[in-house]
């Protein structure tokens, strides 16, 4: 081929490219245009002006409140610093930080998870040790680890409710009168965070009284998480003894699982250690017959608890049978008990904020309306025999017998009346300095005085006046 063949197939190959380039650049020039008109049309639309109105009322709106801005900055600068001030001055808190801190105190609980959960096969070891209480199944060995005994212990109970049953875990765990009936070693109990219904810290004071373990009161903290499966139903609370002092593990870990059967049964386990202070057997030999005991008696918790119910919806549904029947007959004036006097409220001022609250004030508030209760109720133990109605160092107790026990107890700490109630369960009550009442933390609309009055009538049957 010639060089002038070359030259003139370079010439044509030259051509070609610039053509499709100027193509390229038409093509692209087309769709910018396009894109620009559709951009004119959406400024063209009213809602566009009016959102670039309000764009530019915003602005000017930032910029006036800019100086305000400032301001708020060193006002809050200000009080941090007079606060710190004060933080300085103020006594140690008697628990470590680290009590309050979620995140530490998870870290903590997630390697014990993993240890229980790696512990599934005791009832299948050779060396383990078998107790039987009440069709209660536990078995222990030290195999694992020579300084703690792991048990597991599991027994079928014929109930379908299993979120009952947690939250009936989950308020024995949180009330002190609930605990400290389960074993007589525990001494004290008090909660010292609580965070969603689903994590607490417990501060409890535990009495050995097990061979070979120490007599005085021992002091420790404890950890209380819950969780549940959705997809399986299964529920599960776990929880780790420490250390107030080093943060360290120094009592029983666990983990209490309801696993549903879906023939309205659940399989109650138990999957948990303690730690060992000697080598006897005596020692682990105490602790396992302990814990078996505690499962009994909770156990008897339970039972009263389904039964009070059935009971509940009993008296329910008899007394939508007399309501249905009160155009035929009179109303029987017999179950109905009027109170000696009307309720009287505290005419206190009440801050919004809970620290704000001074102690005396709150022991004032709540010594008034839980008098007041006690004065409202006087007159059912002349209607039920079996009831018995206390009023001590801050818990009122309001025992009917067979129809349940209602327990009002002062928590000073989070300035709130704890309430526990064989119908509707734990709650927890604050003081509305406006309104002069005491609330439901969670169902705002929730009269203290009022619900329990409710439910009296509902499980007995009894209209308590209240004078209102």
């Amino acid at each position: 081929m010639s060089a002038r063949e070359l030259q003139r197939i370079r010439s044509r190959e030259h051509s070609r490219r610039h053509r499709q380039r100027v193509k390229d650049n038409i093509k692209a020039l087309t769709d910018l245009v396009k894109k620009l008109e559709e951009h004119i049309e959406r400024l063209k639309k009213p809602s566009t002006a009016h959102n670039l109105e309000k764009y530019r009322q915003l602005l000017g709106a930032a910029e006036a409140y800019e100086h305000c801005n400032d301001m708020l900055r060193l006002n809050l600068l200000s009080k941090q610093t007079m606060l710190l001030e004060i933080m300085s001055k103020m006594p140690p808190v008697p628990e470590r930080p680290h009590i309050y801190d979620t995140t530490f105190l998870l870290a903590r609980i997630a390697k014990v998870i993993q240890s229980i959960n790696s512990v599934n096969d005791l009832p299948n070891h050779p060396e383990a040790i078998r107790m039987e209480l009440q069709n209660w199944v536990l078995y222990a060995s030290t195999q694992h680890d020579p300084h703690h005994v792991w048990y597991q212990a599991e027994k079928i109970i014929p109930y379908h409710d299993v979120n009952a049953v947690v939250d009936l875990i989950w308020q024995t765990y949180t009330d002190s009168g609930r605990f400290l009936s389960l074993f007589e070693a525990f001494r004290r109990h008090s909660v010292l965070f609580l965070h969603a219904d689903s994590f607490v810290v417990l501060r409890l004071e535990i009495e050995a009284i097990i061979p070979h373990r120490r007599i005085r009161p021992v002091v420790l903290h404890q950890i209380c998480f819950r969780s549940k499966d959705a997809s399986t139903g299964q529920a599960n609370i776990y929880y780790m003894g420490f250390s107030p002092e080093t943060m360290e593990i120094s009592s029983n870990v666990g983990v209490i699982r309801c696993i549903p059967l879906g023939n309205r049964n659940y399989n109650h386990q138990l999957v948990g250690s303690y730690r060992l202070e000697s080598t006897e057997p005596v020692e682990a030999d105490g602790l396992m017959k302990m814990q078996l005991f505690m499962l009994c008696r909770w156990q008897i918790l339970q039972d009263k608890n389904s039964l009070l119910h059935i009971k509940r919806m009993l008296h329910a549904i008899a007394r939508r049978g007399v309501q249905a029947m009160a155009l035929r007959g009179p109303l029987l004036a017999s179950r109905i008990v009027a109170a000696p006097a009307p309720l009287n409220v505290a005419m206190h001022r009440c801050m919004s904020s809970v620290p704000d609250m001074p102690e005396s004030e709150f022991h004032n508030l709540t010594d008034v309306v839980l008098t007041d209760i006690l004065e409202l109720m006087d007159g059912i133990e002349a209607v039920l025999p079996d009831a018995d109605i206390t009023l001590a160092q801050g818990v009122l107790t309001i025992n009917l017998g067979e129809d349940g026990t209602w327990v009002l107890n002062k928590q000073a700490p989070n300035r709130q009346i704890w309430w526990s109630s064989p119908v509707s369960g734990p709650k927890r009550f604050e003081y509305d300095g406006r309104l002069k009442k005491w609330f439901n933390t969670r169902e705002k609309e929730q009269e203290l005085v009022e619900l329990l009055m409710a439910e009296v009538e509902d499980i007995t049957g009894i209209v308590v006046y209240t004078g209102n």
